[in-house]
């Protein structure tokens, strides 16, 4: 995106600030006064150990399962990103009247149903598609500004040299450098 990090940044940290960072943003942070989101209780549910101690890391209590639990409270802010849509059905009954849902996930080629009666019902605000990074970028690096710490979202550093080897072996958040 050509946008220069402040010098108290790790690149490594930030590197996908022209895409997964920012999405990770707008799920959350347009609805931070609106509906209390952030600095909120998070639930994170997940299978994949190394992601659900990630989240553990970011201050989220890690849930490990493959869908939201039905019998739980709803939560202003939800969003999922499996691109599976019993996943996405789950998440939508897992948000509480007038809360916004966001779907980051990509459903190639898929069709579903909707529960639209549902959503116009209840006020729950659906969000799809893709981001807007070079707009949300600005607003990732104020919080990064205040101390938001990235570092425990990447998996694997690996040198350019052992590109070939660290990709054929890729596993959750990989960053390549070169010296």
């Amino acid at each position: 995106m050509l946008i220069p990090l402040p010098a108290t940044l790790d690149p490594v940290a930030v590197a996908s600030m022209s895409d997964n960072i920012p999405d990770g943003w707008r799920t959350v942070g347009p609805y931070a006064h609106e509906l209390a989101a952030l600095g909120a209780h998070v639930d994170y549910v997940d299978t994949d150990p190394q992601r659900l101690a990630a989240a553990e890391q970011f201050g989220a209590n890690p849930v490990d399962a493959k869908l939201p639990d039905p019998k739980a409270d709803p939560y202003p802010v939800t969003v999922s990103t499996s691109a599976n849509p019993a996943s996405l059905a789950a998440t939508l009954k897992a948000t509480w009247p007038y809360g916004v849902c966001t779907d980051t996930g990509i459903y190639y080629g898929g069709t579903f149903d909707l529960p639209i009666f549902d959503l116009y019902g209840t006020g729950i605000r659906f969000v799809t598609g893709r981001v807007n990074a070079r707009a949300d970028i600005p607003h990732v690096l104020d919080l990064l500004a205040i101390g938001l710490d990235l570092r425990p979202a990447v998996e694997t550093v690996a040198d350019w040299e052992s590109a070939p080897q660290t990709w054929a072996a890729l596993r959750g958040k990989t960053v390549l450098t070169r010296g």
